[in-house]
């Protein structure tokens, strides 16, 4: 067993540039992801520039000087790659997912599209109509809109508060010199982590990262960008004819750089299980909810958790002094010995099976060295989660299930509906 773990484990190397790379090696996979991460996203954007990561990110995909939008994808899905990119509020990583075979291939084009994009002023134009589309889908989803505007709430209007995606109204604004700039302040070297999961030659894959990336970067370092974050704490309504209404709650919580697991447990044992206590008490034995739940958005500055529920108009006030009293209860008694036993079983297994696949190693990889410069330790994480009492958990309901502390967000039917009161 031992020896399979010391086969299992991370390596990071940074090169001269200041570029990051972390191998992991999983013999018994047969593919290799690969991802890409720049250490930008919407929170670094302002008003002027909302979207712009998001944005620049479709624009890698449209073109380089040496394939046109087609050939960059068609070269890839013909050997059997899977190639594409997200955006966040901290990062945009681009990823491709193959068999161990097309490493080459994959870091080739990835370098291609990073270094060479031309930013056509056609292919521009054409794309602001797909984000447009993209943007005026998430309107029409009562669930993006709810956890789109809990951010504007609880951050305001900039940085976290800000939509990944942007504004219709800006996204129209963006003209190729916009992109060029963007591309010179954050895709730098010293902000760049390439992670590598599956099957593959440490010696090779190092190799190839120093070829394609490192020795293609010049000696431009990041833009420092300063957040001013504030905390509002205030509610935003969208009146939206439907028949549910749409409900969501931010509480404080600590950063992503406080690498804990109190948070998650709390999160699990509240809404997590079948056999959470929210889950059971409003949607199980009330009937007043569809889906209840509490999930993180932490970052390296700042972070919140948000209370999501889905419930009919007329047993809003009802669900939410409901969630109030379970809330008061696990403030003032905390959870139970069996309850933490089993949310500990819980969270291993969920560490365990981020092991499983090289995506996912991929990912959590890069996420550890952008966050701590190391990659993930299985062994110390359940340590970390075995460590947890039920008086940690306590504590933390006290601490951030704050009533003062509260930003709430509503999508229905329903104007005079204030979720605050029904808290406060």
């Amino acid at each position: 067993m031992g020896m399979l773990y010391n086969l299992c484990m991370n390596k990071i190397i940074k090169f001269n540039s200041g570029l990051r790379l972390v191998l992991q090696n999983i013999p018994y996979s047969r593919a290799v992801a690969i991802g890409v991460t720049v250490g930008v996203g919407s929170s670094f954007e302002n008003r002027s520039s909302n979207g712009l990561s998001h944005f620049t990110e479709h624009m890698l995909f449209k073109g380089t000087k040496n394939k046109n939008a087609f050939e960059i994808v068609n070269y890839l899905e013909m050997v059997g790659v899977n190639i594409n990119a997200f955006t966040t509020k901290e990062q945009t990583m681009y990823y491709t997912l193959s068999s161990f075979e097309h490493i080459k291939d994959c870091l080739e084009i990835l370098s291609d599209i990073f270094f060479n994009s031309v930013f056509d002023e056609k292919e521009i134009e054409k794309e602001k109509g797909v984000i447009i589309e993209e943007i005026n889908s998430d309107l029409d989803s009562a669930v993006t809109v709810c956890i789109n505007n809990i951010s504007k709430a609880y951050y305001g209007n900039k940085n976290y508060g800000l939509k990944i995606l942007g504004t219709s109204e800006k996204i129209k604004e963006y003209k190729r010199n916009d992109f060029l700039d963007f591309i010179d302040k954050f895709y730098t070297s010293d902000n760049v982590v390439i992670s590598i999961a599956g099957k593959l030659d440490e010696n090779e894959a190092i190799d190839l990262v120093d070829k394609y990336f490192n020795q293609v970067f010049d000696n431009r370092k990041q833009t420092k960008i300063h957040k001013d974050i504030e905390f509002k704490f205030n509610s935003k309504v969208f009146i939206k004819n439907t028949k549910q209404s749409n409900i969501a709650i931010a509480f404080p919580t600590y950063s992503a750089m406080e690498n804990s697991h109190v948070r998650s447990m709390f999160n699990y044992l509240t809404t997590g299980a079948m056999s959470s206590r929210l889950f059971q008490k409003i949607r199980e034995e009330l009937g007043l909810v569809y889906d209840i739940a509490f999930f993180s958005q932490t970052y390296t500055e700042c972070g919140n958790i948000v209370l999501h529920l889905g419930t009919s108009n007329n047993l809003a006030t009802k669900a939410l002094e409901n969630i109030r009293e379970e809330l008061d209860k696990i403030k003032s008694y905390g959870f139970t010995d069996d309850e933490v036993k089993m949310g500990k079983e819980q969270l291993k297994l969920k560490v365990a099976l981020m092991q499983e696949q090289a995506m996912s190693v991929m990912r959590t990889n890069s996420r550890m060295v952008s966050l701590f410069n190391k990659g993930l330790d299985i062994d110390e994480e359940l340590k970390n989660i075995d460590d947890i009492k039920p008086m940690d958990l306590l504590n933390y309901a006290k601490t951030y299930i704050d009533y003062n502390k509260m930003a709430s967000s509503y999508v229905g039917s329903d104007p005079n509906l204030d979720i605050l009161k029904s808290f406060k």
